[in-house]
């Protein structure tokens, strides 16, 4: 089913789905390493390593509930695929991969690691309650 939406993403999207054997996309190793992400240059690769990725995710990973949501969870991997192959570019001491986090949004991905963003862009620094009964409010300011 999954394939069915990306296929279905790319062939109504303008995707170059017609040069693409998704059968031979199932496999991880299309995106789990440096050198497999180094080699997705084009459409077809990113299509091809999209359509592994999908296959391969856990069920608690993102499902997608619409033909847009699909749309923008492939845009959000190519941007991902994009971030790894330019980390990886830089010969720095370590290396990014392609990881469950490529197809989420920010807020999705903050989710995941704990972090709750404000849901309005004004900051509150009011901090947290103060210890011992105190009205709250930051204890270092005034």
């Amino acid at each position: 089913r999954v394939r069915e939406a990306v296929v279905s993403t790319q062939s109504t999207g303008g995707g170059a789905l017609g040069s693409v054997d998704i059968s031979k996309c199932d496999g991880t190793d299309k995106y789990d390493s440096v050198a497999a992400v180094e080699a997705i240059q084009n459409e077809d690769d990113y299509l091809c390593a999209f359509v592994a990725f999908q296959s391969n995710k856990e069920t608690f990973d993102v499902q997608y509930v619409s033909q847009e949501d699909a749309n923008n969870r492939y845009a959000l991997f190519k941007t991902c695929v994009g971030e790894v192959q330019d980390i990886n570019s830089q010969d720095l001491s370590w290396t990014a991969g392609v990881n469950f986090f490529c197809d989420m949004t920010d807020e999705e991905r903050a989710g995941m690691n704990g972090l709750l963003l404000p849901e309005d862009e004004e900051e509150d620094d009011s901090g947290p309650p103060m210890i011992g009964g105190g009205s709250g409010g930051n204890p270092f300011s005034g």
